[in-house]
């Protein structure tokens, strides 16, 4: 089974500092990395796992749930519905830089 693969944009220091956080976090290495083109998907966040993909909102908690151990705390949030999670997501996605 392959890892899951977190898309996110290379061009924005936030989205820097994250990853290398969560790269820091994940000890077993349970997570591949790319970043996303500068098109129109750029301030986009993807999980994908195998067949499922998972945006914004949804693919930030879902990946603390993957990571497991008391960060599955906070990815218990990826089962709230997306209308509550991405409205979030889109705020700090519109102001991080």
């Amino acid at each position: 089974m392959s890892r899951p693969i977190v898309y996110y944009d290379a061009t924005c220091p936030l989205c820097q500092k994250s990853i290398a956080t969560l790269q820091k976090i994940d000890k077993k290495t349970r997570f591949d990395y790319a970043p996303l083109d500068n098109g129109a998907d750029a301030d986009t966040f993807i999980l994908k796992e195998s067949e499922r993909e998972w945006v914004y909102g949804k693919a930030f908690f879902r990946l603390f749930w993957l990571l497991g151990g008391w960060w599955k705390a906070v990815g218990l949030l990826h089962f709230l519905p997306k209308w509550m999670i991405d409205p979030m997501y889109r705020l700090v996605a519109r102001n991080r830089y």
